[in-house]
């Protein structure tokens, strides 16, 4: 039942997905147009606007699979979704693996989009678009393959843990106590759920005494906490240092709510 939910769930989305992706691209090329035709009143902001939606697409996609997961737990929709044959943490995990899929297509097509702002960006100011890829490309081979790895895989754990904590708020949300507040409930949680996402994220890096510096490659086993207030504090030195305990701390944090959201959804969600 899952795989058959789960595709249906995939197309559903997926149509809707690229309904809006493909009028933020159009919107997007319209604005370039603008600009490369020197538009008056308008070119000026045209690049602005350019970047502002680009950078805004992968948050749009996912606020969407947000409303779509409420209206599947307590909108007009959730009545139908509760009589099928579905346990719910079946739900929970099937609207958690499109959103995820959902936000790693939509930040591929905002870096797509972005190849095509930095275009309008390097004719606006004379600079060949050759100039701007070999400043990119010169600038991540300095970085290093560590780092770039470290960084897209925390970027990855970092989209997996918002997904999976926002649903899980707007699953405890949706719990009978809280029919009184409607659509605030959802509100109410996913504040409350950011709050502690960002609490959570700040005691691993302050705390945690695994860090790898970044310019160096220097492994210390030592918090940031202990290096810059701490008793005998060295300070930090040169370069920027990646708290590693948030590859632990993170995925925990992640597979606890995980657990409240699924049972939440099995037992106390206000329409079952």
């Amino acid at each position: 039942m899952f795989g058959t939910y789960f595709g249906y769930e995939l197309v559903k989305q997926g149509k809707r997905d690229l309904r809006d992706l493909g009028a933020l691209a159009l919107i997007i090329l319209v604005l370039g147009g603008i600009h490369a035709l020197k538009v008056p009143m308008l070119a000026a902001i045209a690049l602005p606007l350019m970047a502002m939606i680009t950078f805004c697409i992968p948050i749009v996609i996912l606020v969407e699979a947000a409303i779509d997961y409420w209206q599947e737990l307590y909108g007009e929709r959730g009545y139908f979704t509760m009589t099928l044959p579905i346990k719910g943490h079946t739900i929970f995990a099937v609207k958690i693996l499109r959103a995820i899929i959902a936000g790693i297509y939509s930040t591929a097509v905002a870096i797509l989009l972005g190849l095509f702002d930095a275009w309008a960006f390097a004719t606006n100011r004379g600079v060949e678009v050759s100039t701007i890829i070999t400043t990119v490309v010169d600038s991540l081979t300095d970085a290093g393959t560590l780092p770039l790895s470290l960084a897209i895989l925390l970027a990855f754990i970092w989209l997996v843990c918002m997904v999976i904590t926002m649903s899980a708020a707007m699953t405890i949300g949706a719990q009978a106590r809280w029919n009184h507040l409607g659509a605030g409930a959802a509100f109410i949680a996913i504040i409350a759920a950011y709050i502690a996402n960002q609490l959570v994220i700040s005691l691993a890096s302050f705390f945690i005494p695994m860090n790898i510096n970044m310019t160096t490659r220097e492994f210390r086993l030592d918090s940031i906490f202990m290096m810059t207030v701490g008793p005998g504090a060295s300070g930090l030195g040169e370069g920027s240092w990646m708290p590693l305990g948030l590859f632990i701390v993170l995925p925990l944090w992640t597979l606890f709510m995980a657990l409240w959201g699924a049972r939440t959804i099995n037992r106390k969600t206000s329409l079952r």
